[in-house]
């Protein structure tokens, strides 16, 4: 019976001691949790610093829009945490600006480089006003208030297109009195954009862009400066079409060598609304009734072409549609009809251009795009060699087009040109490979891959497949073979902008996935920018031309790996971060990189506030 006292004396013991264990580990998670939120403030301390010293050095940085970025990016962020230190640096910066650009406002003649100075002006104007408007609307209202009465002056003389890229980016921060300065613009003509601006404005403010294309359907009507060519680039944004199509004259002594050209409105396409498409047909009747009553007006070949083009194209549409009143589009065709033929229009040229009309208004294949087989008929029909080769090898891209890859590639075996030969085999193994990617079929993107020379192009299409094979689990062995394959090839790349944006791209992909093997390219990835000189966080692009082709084929990833590198590196290892930024020669980059870091850190929780966060 002697196990009785003692085993109570034991039970004793233990009563004593589980308490002290317990307050003893309780006390120790305490002091990790204090330390690591004390390393935690340190680091936002350093952060917030940071961020202080590069607005205060900013003057030092000599790529004025890198300034501009770091200037009024970090003054939002510091805002939160120094609200007199970000306010005086961003005011400070915008009065500068307002003043220089006045200034070279007032100059009546300005060099190409002051000219460029009043746009990174402009645009450094546009993005400060707009900091400054998500933080003190009032004096961001008083200093709009100046920027448009200076800036209003700065778009008479301008090239229309300039002028809407100007005045365009406004609607982010001031959205009435950029309409005024958009109406101002159309009022001088429809720039060769606005179209394309008008499709994406649908998507962002639908009211805004319904605005606008009233107004310019106004204009038709009642503008006495708008011409044919006004009058069909509105009508592409009335009718909703993916494509604008213009024939144009080089030579107005030549009316029958007349040229087409195309630009791209949007991939998806928009209904067309019932009561612009009204408005419209009222708006070109009273153009045509004006213009009629000008002789001038009737002796221009350039007039001629392009009105006969959009009657056609109206007449079309209203025949789609079953509209019964297309007869005031007719008594129109007389006069211009009669008249192309005194200056010289053939029958031939006539019934062509009438046909780019109807194929436009009839489906959203404008140029009547097949799989190259009508192409290949006039290739083989064709006399002269040169005309026989150019319809062949639109006839190659037609088909790669619509992915027939291997009816392509026995057709480029018949190509004599070894240089043409050898760039169409490229362009149909390029869009082979990123087809297989999106397809996740491995086996024939190596196969593809291995067919390119193109060091560039490879480490393109590796670049792919890593950022691919990213996001899918159970994939190691090959999302490293791929990395590795895409860092050899980026090592041999001879741009040196490709090869810095490609190597940042590379970096980033592999950090987010294995922090080791990322860390092991950062030293590679720093050089290259050092290296590269005039690199600015462009993401990496590839571009392909066939000789005699006009046509750039261009793809492009890793738009803004730059800032994401530095902000995931900021995240895993604070110090290490700073230490890789100050690598950067660039002033500018290495402000930026140290901003996104900063961010980075900054816009995480604390563990003191998820404790506070997990107790509620």
């Amino acid at each position: 019976m002697l196990y009785k006292p003692f085993l109570i004396l034991l039970l004793l013991v233990l009563c004593c001691i589980v308490p002290a264990f317990s307050q003893d580990q309780e006390n120790q998670n305490g002091l990790i949790g204090q330390e690591k939120r004390l390393r935690e403030k340190h680091i936002r301390d350093q952060a917030i610093l940071l961020l202080k010293t590069n607005l205060l050095n900013s003057k030092s940085i000599e790529n004025f829009r890198q300034r501009t970025k770091v200037i009024t990016e970090s003054a939002l962020v510091l805002w939160d945490h120094d609200r007199p230190f970000a306010d005086e640096s961003l005011s400070s910066f915008i009065n500068q600006c307002l003043a220089d650009y006045e200034e070279l406002l007032a100059k009546e003649r300005r060099t190409n480089e002051e000219n460029r100075s009043l746009q990174d002006l402009d645009h450094a104007l546009r993005k400060a006003l707009n900091t400054m408007a998500r933080k003190d609307v009032v004096r961001a209202n008083l200093l709009q208030d100046k920027f448009f009465k200076i800036r209003h002056q700065s778009l008479k003389g301008n090239d229309l297109d300039e002028s809407l890229g100007l005045a365009a980016e406004g609607l982010e921060f001031d959205e009435q009195r950029t309409v005024i300065l958009l109406f101002a613009i159309i009022q001088q003509g429809i720039p060769a954009q606005f179209p394309k601006f008008i499709f994406e404005l649908r998507e962002k403010k639908p009211a805004i862009a319904s605005t606008l294309t009233q107004r310019a359907i106004q204009h038709v009507a009642l503008n006495p400066n708008y011409t044919p060519l006004d009058a069909i680039r509105i009508s592409s944004i009335v009718f909703s079409e993916t494509t604008t199509l213009i024939p144009s004259l080089r030579d107005v002594t030549r009316p029958n060598e007349f040229s087409v050209f195309t630009s791209m409105i949007g991939n998806r396409k928009q209904t067309a609304e019932s009561d612009l498409v009204a408005a419209y047909r009222l708006s070109t009747e009273s153009f045509f009734n004006n213009r009629m009553m000008d002789p001038f007006f009737l002796q221009s070949s350039q007039n001629l072409l392009r009105s006969y083009f959009l009657i056609e194209k109206l007449k079309t549409y209203g025949q789609l549609s079953g509209a019964t009143n297309a007869e005031y589009l007719d008594r129109f065709l007389v006069p211009i009809t009669s008249a192309m033929n005194t200056a010289g229009f053939t029958l031939q040229t006539v019934s062509d251009v009438r046909g780019y009309a109807v194929r436009l208004a009839t489906s959203n294949n404008p140029l009547g795009l097949d799989d190259g087989t009508n192409l290949f008929e006039k290739s083989e029909n064709a006399k002269d060699p040169n005309e026989k080769s150019a319809y062949l090898i639109k006839g190659i891209i037609q088909l790669i087009e619509f992915k027939q890859y291997e009816k392509a590639e026995r057709k480029i075996f018949d190509i004599e040109n070894t240089e043409i030969r050898n760039s169409l085999y490229l362009l149909l193994n390029l869009r082979a490979a990123l087809e297989a990617v999106l397809n996740k079929n491995w086996r024939e993107f190596e196969k593809r891959t291995e067919k390119i020379s193109d060091k560039t192009i490879k480490a393109f299409l590796y670049l792919k497949a890593v950022l691919a094979l990213a996001s899918v689990k159970g994939n190691d062995s090959l999302f490293s073979e791929c990395a590795d394959k895409a860092e050899r090839n980026i090592r041999e790349i001879p741009d040196k902008l490709s090869k810095a944006a490609s190597a940042i791209d590379l970096t980033f992909a592999v950090m987010q996935s294995n922090k080791q093997e990322g860390n092991l390219l950062l030293p590679f990835a720093v050089k290259s920018i050092n290296d590269a000189g005039g690199y600015d966080e462009e993401g990496f692009e590839i571009k392909l031309q066939i000789p005699t082709m006009s046509v750039h084929y261009a793809e492009s990833i890793g738009a803004n790996s730059f800032r994401g590198l530095f902000a995931k590196l900021a995240e895993m290892d604070w110090n290490n971060s700073q230490v890789e930024a100050v690598q950067i020669k660039s002033k500018g980059l290495q402000a930026i990189a140290q901003f996104a870091g900063a961010q980075a850190v900054l816009s995480k929780k604390s563990s003191s506030n998820k404790d506070k966060l997990s107790n509620h």
